[in-house]
């Protein structure tokens, strides 16, 4: 066995639980952005909560890509 035994599992703790993040914001983000439609249709929200709104989905969107690609990378160093 070539390796740390211990990061071997602690890398597939992280993958499991970067996995749910996902889900969780794959569940989040068309919620999110469905209100953000709501918000520009509206006369009477604020016109502060639209741009705030615009970068709540912004970062979501960025977390899912960057977790993603967080996985990707650690699933390709396991396999080496």
């Amino acid at each position: 066995m070539r390796g740390n035994p211990g990061k071997r599992l602690r890398q597939e703790g992280a993958i499991k639980r970067i996995e749910l993040m996902i889900e969780r914001y794959e569940e989040i983000l068309p919620a999110e952005k469905e209100q953000l439609k709501l918000m520009r249709k509206e006369k009477d929200i604020p016109p502060n909560n639209i741009p705030t709104m615009e970068k709540k989905v912004k970062q979501f969107e960025q977390k899912l890509e960057r977790a993603q690609t967080t996985v990707t990378n650690t699933k390709k160093s396991l396999n080496r």
